[in-house]
């Protein structure tokens, strides 16, 4: 299980003249990270970024090359050299209780010098490769939480495009507003994975567009959330790839 606070999601670009991807975000500034992801899409699954119309990296592109995390903290420590990053590499058909091996950060970092890296050749034919990194952060104290459910509600959404960004005021009543929310569960009637993000604005929290399709996941390693307050007003899902007409449950 992992309990999600905050999220920023950090669109990066590696190619052959650039090797980096930095963490220089201005939302991390100060924060404490507690762990971080990196999301690729798949042959059969591709998914374009939340953010324009390129797509995300397939996991079959990235092959002949090895990802590598490199953190320093705020005193100047580089507590993380290399670090093998493959294995914190979800795809759009995140399934497996063993595809993610958390390492916790639990540290303030300097992100003006963390980065990853890749090591190796990326194909001739390919110029340059998209990723989305997302950090997982901290700016308070967790809520306690408990497997105790208060209620539940679920709603349908209307996805009718490959690019569509819909208001979650717009499909979500008024008898959620206020709620502390824990978890978020989105299912199809295909049972596919769902190519799309959540992006949520919360009163205390920001979680910037988290890929649907890890929210599909029920195993012991679902994510689940630290009782946000969500202003639907400002929060989003965005469907960006093969669509379908999901259900969305919101649990509290």
């Amino acid at each position: 299980m992992q309990l999600i606070q905050n999220l920023a999601c950090i669109q990066a670009v590696i190619n052959p003249s650039d090797r980096r991807i930095s963490l220089n975000k201005d939302i991390l500034r100060g924060k404490k990270i507690l762990s971080m992801f990196i999301f690729t899409s798949t042959v059969d699954f591709t998914i374009t970024s939340p953010y324009d119309d390129d797509a995300v990296a397939q996991n079959s592109q990235l092959v002949n090359i090895s990802l590598f995390s490199n953190l320093y903290d705020i005193a100047g420590n580089n507590f993380l050299k290399d670090y093998l990053a493959d294995n914190i590499i979800l795809d759009s058909e995140f399934k497996s209780d063993n595809q993610l091996i958390e390492y916790p950060i639990n540290r303030i970092l300097d992100v003006d010098k963390s980065f990853i890296t890749y090591k190796g050749d990326l194909p001739s034919w390919i110029n340059s490769l998209k990723l989305l990194v997302f950090v997982s952060y901290q700016t308070q104290n967790f809520s306690l939480y408990t497997d105790e459910i208060n209620g539940s509600i679920s709603f349908d959404i209307p996805v009718s495009s490959t690019n569509q960004d819909i208001k979650l005021s717009d499909i979500v009543n008024y008898t959620l507003k206020g709620k502390p929310i824990k978890q978020i569960l989105i299912k199809n009637a295909q049972d596919k994975p769902l190519m799309g993000y959540l992006d949520l604005y919360c009163k205390h929290n920001r979680i910037e567009n988290i890929p649907t399709c890890i929210l599909q996941n029920h195993s012991q390693k679902e994510f689940v959330l630290d009782k946000v307050d969500i202003d639907f007003e400002k929060s989003f899902y965005r469907s960006r790839g093969d669509y379908q007409n999901p259900k969305i449950t919101f649990i509290y």
